[in-house]
Formats: C-alpha cells, structure tokens, sequence
C-alpha cells in the first residue's frame, strides 16, 4: 500500500520496480487460490534471470533493494550468498563497523595474526601489547603516517614525480595495512612485497619507498 496524494492509502501497481543507481529489480505479485506471494526478479550477465519468492511484501522489497545495491556496486559474489551465509556476513559488519575497518581487511588482519600467534588468543596478545608495550606510543596509523610523509616531502620541494610515487606505492600500502605504523614487523613488509605480482623494477620501487 501506497499514499496518494490526498493522503489515503492507495493500491500498489505490480510489478513494483526498486531502483539503485543504473540497476533495477522488480517484484511480481504472484496469487495463488487465497494466498499472495511476491517475486523479486533481476537479470545478471553471468546467470541469467534470477527469481526469489517471498510471502510478505516487506520482506520482498528489503531483498530487492539489498539486490538492486549489489548489482548496481558490481558485487556479484554477494547475490550467491545464502541465507545462514548472509546473516553471518551481516553480523561480522555490524560487529567491526565502528572501526571503519573493512570486512575483508579486518578478515586478512586476523588471519596474519592467527598466523604469527599460532592459536586464535588475539585479545589476550592484544592486552598485554596494551599494556606491556604500547605504553607511552602515540598511535599514528600507516594512512595518517603516509600523509605526514607525503606533506612533509612537499614542504621539502621534491619533484611532482617523487610525491606521485609517494601517493600511488605508499598509498597502497596503506591501503593494505589498516592499522597502526607502530605493529609492523619487519617480516610483514617482506611478506608484502613478496606477495606482489609486479615486475622487479617495480618491486624495488616499492622496497626503496618502503624503507627509504
């Protein structure tokens, strides 16, 4: 149901398009003897049409907008979600978004630090770091120590090529590592490099960025 103009409640036309950016999905109302289901129908390139019913309008419309979203952000993965698989996924994003640290990011984060641990006590390592080793550091994180570098460079009168390279290889990196300057090891900036799939010359770029 919809308002009109007047104010009074108006029929809803199907099929009901939801619109996010150039992507749209529709939602059919499909009646069946006494029951109502509704549809939501979108197209993708890979797969073709792709239909999922719903006995309430609501529910209907929340999946559409959430599908419409997906398609028109390109993130196909997330449309093969199921529906266990979505509310985890849901609940990890709630969980870390007062961090402003992205899901992926904070996954790759835990993994490394599993990894060096090798055992899930992060929080029990995290606390005595707090408390044993951070004393007294300021926190200053990889993006914020970038643009420090980058200002202080400027200020210097290096070459618009040099603080090109400053943006592009160290921005990079920041965008990689999330976290604070002060918990990067020696080992992760060589992991880092190792991992990438560049050329030499380009991974020397990198290392003499990194280091220098």
């Amino acid at each position: 149901m919809i308002r009109n103009v007047a104010g009074k409640l108006a029929l809803e036309t199907f099929p009901l398009t939801i619109k996010k950016g150039h992507a749209s999905v529709k939602i059919y109302e499909v009646k069946d003897r006494e029951r109502t289901n509704y549809t939501v129908s979108y197209m993708t390139a890979a797969s073709g049409r792709k239909r999922k019913t719903f006995a309430k309008l609501a529910l209907a419309k929340e999946e559409a907008a959430r599908i419409a979203q997906h398609l028109a952000d390109g993130d196909l993965e997330a449309l093969k979600l199921t529906g266990e698989e979505r509310q985890l996924y849901v609940a990890a994003q709630r969980v870390i978004d007062h961090t402003g640290i992205p899901l992926d990011s904070a996954a790759r984060e835990f993994a490394r630090a599993f990894d060096i641990l090798g055992h899930a006590g992060i929080v029990e390592a995290a606390r005595y770091y707090k408390k044993h080793v951070e004393i007294g550091l300021p926190v200053v994180s990889v993006s914020e120590a970038v643009t420090r570098f980058a200002v202080a460079k400027k200020k210097e009168g290096l070459s618009k090529l040099y603080l090109k390279d400053i943006r592009c290889l160290l921005g990079r990196f920041a965008a990689d590592f999330q976290c604070s300057i002060a918990t990067i090891q020696p080992d992760d900036l060589r992991a880092y490099l190792n991992a990438m799939t560049t050329g030499p010359v380009s991974k020397n770029n990198h290392r003499r960025m990194l280091t220098g």
